[in-house]
């Protein structure tokens, strides 16, 4: 007896189905497929809210075909399969960032992680370790120091002139928006107590109160008056050190970025590096990019769209327009409503000058 009515049709087409498929010569049963790589016996964090846990991956190329207990993963092994037995480690997904600058990061990358450095005293170890990784007269570029262990007008150049003596030293903070240098890097690039702020209280360098010497921190656009005067930033520098960097990344499980604004030395170049590594195979991670809006007439959404269709490839696309307020409370470059607790004298900025960048 039918449990269940199915139309005349569908009948009709099911049995004209069988019949050609009574009369076709059985066809060999299909190769069993078999994973290029099954993680077992781990702690598997699926991001998925029914079924959050599991025990075991199978991955064939670059797809994960399996996810779940060691039982459903085992018929999967081959005799070229790589197991790994995870032994109750942590197994999740690749990280994503939602804001990096992948080339300015990669350019200044160094073994020590400045960021790390919490006091005074553990920077200095990190200065010195640095100087110690980089033996020599060139250029150290880096980045990574906090401005919170600092007193409001910043690192000053005399610490770097003690540790590195008559180099050029350029390190960034680790939120980009200011720079530390020694007394080398501005006697190369010209800048002293005569040289004018890009944008008082905006853009400008730490100073002597009495004699308007630069103590040796640069904030926000000012940092560009002196890094690119001594510091070479070539593209096949740039595009060396994100080839470097990749490999890290992938150990580190990074597998997307969003990169906020990136220059190679320029826009352009920096979206044909990578186009370059996407067509070699050597881009490991998936990058949505943006395009920088640059004030005045500019019109970043034209140059966005242009970008979309000649670089545009597999793991790579730009995404989005980036646009620019202020800059950070770090720094006393980000607009308040009232005055800094430690700079009560400055003349507020207006909250529309503040809309109007």
């Amino acid at each position: 007896m039918l449990r269940k009515a199915f139309p005349a049709a569908t009948l009709l087409v099911a049995a004209a189905a069988l019949m050609a498929c009574s009369e076709r010569t059985p066809e060999p049963e299909t190769a069993t497929v078999y994973a290029d790589i099954v993680i077992s016996s781990a702690r598997v964090h699926t991001v998925d809210d029914a079924n959050p846990a599991a025990e075991s991956i199978a991955v064939l190329q670059d797809r994960i075909i399996e996810v779940g207990a060691n039982e459903e993963t085992a018929a999967l092994i081959g005799p070229e399969t790589r197991v790994i037995d995870a032994a109750g480690r942590l197994v999740m997904p690749g990280f994503v960032d939602s804001h990096t600058h992948i080339f300015a990061g990669s350019f200044s990358a160094q073994r020590i992680n400045l960021s790390l450095a919490d006091n005074l005293e553990k920077l200095g170890e990190f200065l010195y370790a640095i100087k110690d990784q980089n033996p020599g007269d060139d250029a150290i570029y880096a980045r990574g120091w906090q401005n919170h262990i600092f007193p409001k007008e910043g690192p000053r150049k005399e610490l770097l002139d003690e540790i590195f003596g008559d180099r050029v030293v350029v390190l960034g903070s680790v939120d980009g928006h200011s720079t530390w240098y020694s007394s080398r890097a501005f006697e190369l690039a010209g800048v002293d107590a005569s040289t004018a702020d890009p944008e008082p209280g905006v853009s400008f360098f730490e100073r002597d109160p009495a004699t308007g010497e630069p103590l040796g921190t640069a904030r926000e656009a000012a940092s560009s008056l002196v890094t690119e005067k001594v510091i070479s930033f070539e593209r096949e520098a740039y595009k060396g050190a994100l080839q470097r960097w990749l490999p890290l990344a992938a150990e580190s499980g990074l597998t997307t970025v969003f990169d906020a604004g990136a220059s190679a030395p320029t826009q352009e170049e920096a979206y044909r590096i990578l186009d370059e590594l996407d067509e070699s195979g050597e881009l490991t991670l998936r990058v949505f990019g943006s395009v920088g809006y640059q004030f005045d007439d500019d019109d970043p959404s034209g140059r966005l769209l242009e970008y979309r269709d000649k670089y545009s490839g597999r793991y790579y696309q730009p995404y989005s327009i980036k646009l620019y307020a202020d800059g950070v409370p770090e720094g006393h470059t980000a607009f308040l409503l009232k005055p800094y607790l430690d700079r009560s004298s400055l003349t507020l900025i207006s909250r529309t000058r503040s809309a109007s960048r």
